[in-house]
């Protein structure tokens, strides 16, 4: 009887773990290499491929950004992007201020583009930055194009 259990434990924990790897594999996602260390939230990834993943293209939905090796990720809440607003290909769109990035749009695809909003840190530097130079101008915008995952 011992043996029948441990059998079916093992037998659900199998299935439970195949249902989360459908799980996490099912949304929408897009891969890319940044050559440039950046940040999202309070999180800094290392220069290198990363991965952006969204479990639905309606708006609300927390979008997932991981690094290859899989150390650095970070959860952001994130919403669609505004009408109007398109592109042709699946990117990231970092701000640029100076020597620092911060991932600020992801887009899926030519109508699916994700805004991230500034976390605290940005606004903080791009504060300095405005209090540094009287007239700063607004970040310059980097675009790294990527691939549907």
């Amino acid at each position: 009887m011992k043996k029948h259990v441990i059998s079916f434990m093992s037998l659900l924990i199998v299935l439970g773990a195949g249902a989360l790897s459908v799980n996490a594999q099912s949304g929408y996602g897009i891969k890319a290499n940044v050559p440039f260390d950046f940040n999202v939230g309070d999180k800094t990834f290392q220069a290198g491929k990363v991965t952006a993943h969204r479990r639905s293209l309606s708006g609300g939905e927390p979008l997932v950004i991981t690094s290859s090796d899989c150390r650095t990720n970070a959860v952001q809440l994130s919403r669609n992007m505004q009408e109007g607003r398109r592109s042709d290909s699946a990117k990231l769109v970092f701000h640029r201020y100076g020597n620092r990035y911060y991932l600020a749009q992801v887009w899926m695809s030519g109508d699916v583009g994700i805004e991230l909003p500034k976390s605290k840190s940005e606004q903080a530097f791009q504060r300095e930055m405005r209090h540094l130079a009287k007239n700063s101008p607004e970040p310059e915008r980097i675009t790294v194009l990527a691939t549907m995952e």
